[in-house]
């Protein structure tokens, strides 16, 4: 009885309090639609608008105008939120398919991170031995980008299990936090050390860095909301939120055991911080990925030639085709707010991932 009252009161705190708190994707909206009236955008017209409360409105536009605050007084090459700590982005590398993404994280946090760390694993999420192969793609990345970064070979073949014949998914999953984790044996953490961790295809806004290093506390991570593209890099997945990335000091898991992780875990950020492009793949990509992540014994079933052409001509979902899945097609031309900015530098290595031009929706 008691825990009823209990998840009853807390389930009412919640809602009434989402009456009076702005949300990523409030302020998301309400940045949007100053863009299209070039800023003139007073809170009775954003109120009517948008058809949130004048509370909400005014508490987007103070989270805008502090993200510019940050952005003026952010530290150029390095800006960092403790003296003496480095900052890191990290990620993981597992096919060359993610290469345009790696590229377009490197550019968007260019200026604000030391290195920018790619592991690779010598196991597959489902345990089966794989090579290290990102060297023989390095020289593809700007000379401008390249220095940055530190690319570890993550020997994790001793400490993952091989599940391709028992199918075990808890397995798979634990060899997926595996290789998380594994960069920590080849970098000297530091306790004020800030490390920005994100998959390769997560791609994180050059302008949200100042405020994250400013937002940013060690007792607490903050996690990152994304808008989520499925399938084409003009399919977005409307009403829709992938919430994943994780900023943190260092020492928030240097002191706790493992698994870290070092994703889905922290404060909510207040604004929209980048892109997940999800499954931008062709359909031989798709079939090797369905066949060698970490999700195989819940949807391998789906590699399947026939299925995966129906879900991306009919925009489809059958990963739950019970789950809302509405896409929106943007114009990356007319709808440039909700991209990351090295995308238009990047652009044409999404071209078969893109409406030909003159036929956007």
């Amino acid at each position: 009885m008691m825990h009823s009252i209990s998840k009853w009161l807390k389930s009412s705190v919640k809602s009434f309090l989402e009456c009076f708190i702005a949300t990523p994707e409030d302020t998301f909206a309400l940045e949007k639609f100053c863009a299209q009236h070039n800023g003139k955008c007073g809170v009775a017209a954003c109120v009517t608008a948008l058809k949130i409360s004048p509370i909400k409105v005014r508490q987007s536009l103070r989270w805008l105008q502090y993200l510019e605050k940050c952005k003026d007084n952010s530290r150029t090459p390095i800006a960092r939120a403790l003296p003496g700590g480095k900052v890191y982005f990290k990620t993981i590398f597992y096919a060359p398919l993610e290469l345009p993404f790696i590229k377009m994280n490197l550019a968007e946090s260019l200026h604000y991170v030391d290195k920018f760390i790619v592991v690779e694993g010598n196991r597959t999420h489902v345990g089966e031995p794989r090579e290290y192969i990102f060297e023989n793609y390095i020289s593809s990345i700007p000379d401008d980008l390249r220095h940055k970064i530190l690319y570890i070979k993550a020997d994790i073949a001793n400490e993952t299990i091989d599940c391709t014949g028992s199918n075990d998914g808890c397995q798979m999953h634990n060899n997926e936090n595996i290789l998380w984790d594994s960069f920590e044996k080849y970098v000297d953490l530091q306790d004020n050390d800030i490390v920005i961790s994100a998959d390769a295809d997560e791609v994180i806004y050059r302008k949200v860095y100042p405020l994250i290093l400013n937002l940013l506390r060690p007792e607490r991570p903050l996690i990152l909301p994304l808008h989520q593209f499925f399938y084409r890099m003009n399919y977005l997945w409307k009403n829709e939120t992938f919430w994943a990335p994780t900023a943190t000091y260092a020492g928030y898991y240097n002191h706790r055991p493992h698994p870290h992780k070092w994703r889905y875990d922290g404060k909510k950020f207040p604004i929209m911080a980048g892109c997940h492009f999800s499954w931008q793949l062709t359909i031989e990509q798709m079939l090797f990925k369905l066949k060698t992540y970490a999700h195989n014994d819940i949807y391998g079933h789906l590699a399947d030639r026939i299925v995966l052409q129906d879900a991306v001509d009919k925009k489809k979902y059958p990963f739950d085709p019970d789950r809302p899945f509405v896409i929106d097609e943007l114009s990356p031309d007319n709808d440039q707010i909700y991209y990351p900015e090295s995308f238009f530098t990047f652009r044409s290595d999404f071209d078969h991932l893109l409406p030909v031009k003159g036929h956007e929706a």
